[in-house]
């Protein structure tokens, strides 16, 4: 099933929503990746994912909303990776708790961005 669900992911799927897996890993968010039609993807409360699995999300470059929420495993490098999307308008990162300033400095290269959550970060200034 893993087979089908990687290529359904990376051949057509606009809007990716894998929330609330404990389970998913970085390792298996790269099964999937990349995610190359996506446009929206969804990842909150999924608690196991680190900086490479936004790494390998980034790799969507038409994408326009991305959901990190309350992933307490991601930091500044995680920011770091997505901080080339030019299509971004969506970012949620609230409750990510390790993000710090520098953080804060990559989303602002984010032009297109109308929408930021980053509450609940409270190492951000």
């Amino acid at each position: 099933w893993l087979a089908h669900l990687r290529h359904a992911a990376t051949a057509t799927a606009t809007v990716v929503d894998l929330s609330d897996s404990p389970g998913l890993t970085d390792l298996g968010l790269a099964l999937v990746a990349p995610l190359r039609r996506a446009r929206v993807v969804r990842l909150s409360r999924c608690p196991a994912l680190r900086d490479r699995a936004v790494g390998a999300v980034a790799m969507s470059h038409g994408l326009q909303e991305l959901d990190l929420a309350c992933c307490p495993g991601l930091t500044d490098a995680a920011v770091q990776n997505v901080a080339h999307l030019t299509t971004l308008t969506h970012l949620n990162l609230g409750g990510c708790h390790l993000l710090r300033d520098e953080a804060a400095r990559c989303i602002a290269s984010l032009s297109r961005l109308r929408v930021l959550d980053i509450s609940r970060c409270p190492r951000i200034t």
